[in-house]
């Protein structure tokens, strides 16, 4: 019995252990299970909050009517982005900078406020709405100009093309109406010779004695003086029907002249040479897209114009530079005049310069009294920018800059040019001036080449401020 007892005690025991064993292994499993459990609830939260922080339940339901179609193994965010910078490349044009997309979108807002104000202010000037139309709007109203624009040059044209060949008609009509009055002349003409001979046969005639011939041959006489007189009216009345027809070629020709457009001839000058890439407004410092291929070197100054707006008639531009560093297609310029607040100076602004050229010198004509010195001032300046300077007007004259005419010293007397022998050739020598500057004037409107006094020149080439300082011209 001992024994049996024994026995069934240690399995009480082996049993009693097992079971603890086991309870402690699934506490112990039920701890770690727990913990794991709140560690993945606790992700499960975090990005719960965070895909709200990104889009509502709504939202995120209703994704691919949002978003449209998102490739395999690509976000709807990335896809978002991806049309969001399609979209502000299409309004503002790129390369995209790499920041957020607010900053995208207001950097785009911002381009394009700078490109409709003015725009929207030339197209609709009397409007008082501060509200900017859509760029859709804009560019309604833009196609609506041009179509209204080209619908009066097509009817300008129309009325051009009209009038010329009613003109070339009455040239055609006018011409055979001459021929056909020198066929007249011609033919009254022969008559008019054939008249003579008659006329001098009746005079050796009229020698005879006979009383009878004598009066037949002078009634004869009478009868050709008076048909002469005939042929002398109709020449008369030739030549006054010659001189109505070109009347009437003359006035045709000034119809047309008067509604031909006139060609201009200061096109050349409004012409840019290249525009602003970059600006350093705190350094005064902006970089220009031509360089040492293009011709550049340093000292070179250039005129800043509005990039929206064409160079006005006058040269001035909101700002001068001055280039310090030349690239092979880029250059440094410094700005050497103040700029307005109100408008300043911005990329894509055109630059230019009437004496620099990239593909060709220039060739100018120098004449006149300049308030900055003689004309070797202006010239030497013209030379060190790479123009070329012609005594006289030809062919190839591109501009023409003209200070105050020269004034004619008065003549010297007897008494003066003996006191002072070199009088009479500095008199004549400011009388040659005055007469080659008329010419020049003369010539240049001749040829239809711009001309520009002393301050458009120093506009256009960008040295109006510095022209005023010492050493300018040296």
């Amino acid at each position: 019995m001992a024994v049996a007892k024994r026995q069934q005690t240690s399995a009480v025991l082996y049993t009693l252990i097992t079971f603890i064993t086991l309870f402690i292994f699934s506490t112990a499993f039920a701890v770690i299970y727990y913990v794991k459990f709140e560690e993945q609830r606790k992700l499960a939260e975090d990005a719960k909050t965070e895909l709200e922080q990104v889009a509502n339940p709504t939202e995120v339901r209703n994704l691919n009517q949002i978003v449209g179609i998102t490739p395999s193994r690509t976000s709807a965010l990335s896809v978002m982005t991806k049309y969001l910078d399609q979209m502000i490349t299409l309004i503002a044009g790129g390369p995209l900078e790499q920041t957020s997309a607010d900053i995208k979108v207001n950097n785009a807002i911002e381009k394009t406020e700078q490109i409709l104000k003015p725009i929207i202010k030339q197209l609709r000037p009397d409007s008082e709405d501060p509200n900017l139309p859509s760029l859709n709007r804009t560019v309604q109203l833009l196609q609506a100009e041009n179509q209204r624009v080209k619908s009066e040059k097509d009817d300008l044209q129309t009325a051009y093309d009209d009038l010329y060949q009613r003109f070339e008609k009455e040239i055609q009509t006018n011409l055979e109406t001459i021929q056909k009055l020198n066929a007249q002349i011609d033919e009254y003409q022969q008559q008019v010779n054939q008249v003579k001979i008659e006329y001098g046969e009746l005079e050796s005639l009229l020698q005879q004695t006979t009383d009878e011939k004598v009066q037949t041959l002078r009634n004869d006489v009478k009868a050709a003086r008076a048909e002469s007189e005939n042929l002398k009216d109709e020449l008369l009345k030739v030549r006054a029907e010659l001189k109505m027809t070109k009347d009437m070629m003359d006035r045709a020709q000034a119809e047309i002249e008067s509604i031909k457009p006139l060609p201009d001839s200061n096109a050349p000058a409004y012409v840019p040479d290249g525009k602003i890439i970059l600006i350093d407004a705190q350094a005064k410092i902006v970089h220009i897209n031509i360089g040492s291929d293009d011709r550049v070197y340093r000292g070179l100054t250039f005129a800043v114009y509005d990039k929206n707006l064409p160079i006005p008639k006058g040269g001035k531009g909101k700002a001068e530079i001055e280039v310090f560093d030349v690239g092979k297609t880029i250059s440094a310029a410094r700005i050497t005049t103040p700029v307005s607040a109100r408008n300043p100076i911005i990329a894509d602004d055109t630059v230019a310069n009437l004496i620099w050229d990239r593909n060709k010198p220039n060739f100018f004509v120098v004449k006149g009294d300049f308030e900055y010195g003689d004309e070797e001032k202006i010239t030497k300046l013209v030379e060190n920018w790479g123009g070329k300077v012609e005594d006289t007007i030809t062919i190839n004259t591109s501009f023409v800059v003209l200070g105050q005419m020269p004034k004619i010293l008065p003549k010297p007397t007897l008494e003066q040019q003996d006191l002072y022998p070199t009088s009479l050739e500095r008199y004549e020598a400011s009388r040659k001036r005055n007469e080659e500057y008329k010419q020049i004037i003369e010539r240049a409107g001749a040829l239809s080449i711009p001309i520009f006094n002393t301050e458009r020149f120093l506009y256009f080439i960008g040295y109006k401020e510095k022209a005023g300082k010492a050493g300018a011209f040296e």
